[in-house]
Parts: C-alpha cells; structure tokens; sequence
C-alpha cells in the first residue's frame, strides 16, 4: 500500500514535467494520466488479491496444522478403541467361562440338594421305622408295669397306647369318673409317675348314637363336647390324686371321627366309646452318619 501512495504523488510531477518541456500536447497527458491511473488501480487490485491470498494461505496453513494435530489424535483414538475391543473381547470371553462355570455348579447344587433330601427322607423312615434301644426298653418296662392290672395295651413305634373303654372309667352317659375308674386310673397313675419328660395324650372318643338323656343334652351338646370332657377329667384326676406333671399331659376330643369298630352293633360302639392314653418315648438323638 505504502507503493501505491508513492506512484500516486509521484506521477503527475513526472506527467507535468514531460508537458512543459513540452514533449506531450495537453491530450496526449491526460491520456498518459488515464492510463497510469488504470495501471495505479490494476496495481492496487492485485495488491488486494496478494494480500487476500496471503491472509488465505495463512488460514490454510492454521488449518492444516489444526488437521495435522487432529490427524495425530485421531490415530490415538483409533488405538485406544482398538485396545478397548480387544479388551471388551477378552471380557466377554471370560464371561462366558464364568457363565459356563456358574451353570455347572447350579447343577451340581441341584443334584447335591436332591441327594441330600433323599437321605433326609431314608433317614427320618429310619428313626420312625427302628426306636432306639433306650426308648424301646423304656417301652418294655412299662408295657409290663401296666399289664399288671389287666389293661388292654397297644404299641406303635416308640408309642404305647391305654386303652380304656367307658364302662370301666364312667358312669353311664356322662363325664362324671366312676368309683372303679378312679382306681384304675390310680393304679396306671404310679406307672406314669416313673416316666420323666415324656409326652402324654389322653383322647376321648364316641360312638354315633345322639345323646338322648335331657340332663346330659343340657350339659354337653354333642358327642364331641361329651368325648373331651370325659377326657379332662381322666387328665384333671391324674394330675391332682396320681401327681402326674401336669406339663407332660395334653388333652382332645374326638367324638366319634375315630372309631375302631363299626357302630352298627352295641358291641361295636361299646369299643368306641373310650379313652386312650397315648404315652410317646422320644427317639435317642444319636445321630447317623
């Protein structure tokens, strides 16, 4: 630019001076002054383009230094992501190996369990199946105890059944113990005293027949209410006058939902119509390998 201004000041001294020494006519310099200005403009327009071009390879030598740089970080990029795949394929692979292994002991936890509850169940056959010695000649001892005294006796597992039928405890048609009933229940009391810890169960069952006696309907409703009451008073005498403990004795009533015979026939609901002792051994707790 600072060219362009110099040409300017300097060309028309030079036009002026050629005029008068008088080498050119007045036409002949304005002519001359035309065209040196049309030069002084294509002069100063390719000034301007220089410069543009200039300005614009410099913006290009930027960018291609910022492609550069990012030419160099996207190498990193590529190599990094490469990196994290192979990695995510070495995960995956371990995954499956895990998977693999989590499926195998999924399946031998399941075949374990199975076994296990296979011999849980041959083992609880076995204990109900096979008492132990100890409660077997607890058993034994009072089996002959009680059968001192002419008792029907019965014996299921590790479990020794009384059985005590109406007549032999009650009066007829009620709860109230009879005066031979509370000596039976004397004598079977002092065997019982010579147990410790053991469960005792005193049921009361019925025949089918309606009570039909007012007096005993207005005491108790049904057959039921008849079984369980005849039941806690045999529980009620052994407790206060044989000193059975009381924690060892628990009491039902069945009615007649349990019967032993048909009760078609007075014989038959004869049988029906009784208590029974149920005095459980528990089992040794030895274990079994």
């Amino acid at each position: 630019m600072k060219r362009s201004h110099l040409f300017k000041h300097i060309l028309p001294i030079v036009l002026l001076a050629m005029f008068v020494s008088g080498c050119y006519s007045e036409a002949d310099y304005k002519a001359k002054e035309a065209e040196a200005l049309q030069y002084q403009q294509t002069a100063e327009d390719a000034l301007k383009e220089v410069n543009a071009f200039r300005i614009r390879i410099k913006s290009l030598e930027t960018q291609l230094k910022e492609a550069s740089e990012a030419s160099d970080s996207m190498g990193k990029l590529k190599e990094t992501i490469a990196s994290l795949e192979n990695q995510n394929i070495q995960l995956q692979t371990q995954l499956k190996e895990l998977s693999d292994s989590e499926n195998q002991l999924k399946t031998g936890n399941i075949e374990l369990k199975n076994k296990n509850q296979s011999l849980s169940e041959e083992l609880t056959k076995l204990k109900k199946a096979a008492p132990s010695e100890q409660s077997s000649a607890e058993l034994d001892s009072l089996t002959s105890e009680l059968t001192k005294h002419q008792l029907k006796i019965s014996r299921q597992s590790n479990r020794l059944v009384v059985h005590l039928e109406d007549n032999v405890l009650f009066q007829v048609g009620n709860a109230q113990l009879s005066d031979s009933g509370k000596t039976v229940l004397s004598q079977i009391g002092k065997s019982l005293k010579l147990l410790k810890k053991r469960s005792i169960q005193i049921e009361g069952h019925s025949d089918t027949l309606r009570l039909l006696k007012e007096e005993v309907k207005k005491q108790y409703k049904s057959n039921l209410d008849l079984s369980l009451a005849r039941a806690s008073n045999v529980a009620h005498y052994l407790i206060k006058e044989a000193q059975v403990p009381s924690q060892q004795i628990s009491v039902a009533g069945f009615g007649s939902s349990q019967p032993v015979a048909s009760n078609r026939t007075a014989k038959g609901r004869q049988k029906n119509r009784r208590v029974e002792l149920i005095i459980v051994i528990p089992e040794s707790s030895k274990k079994i390998m």
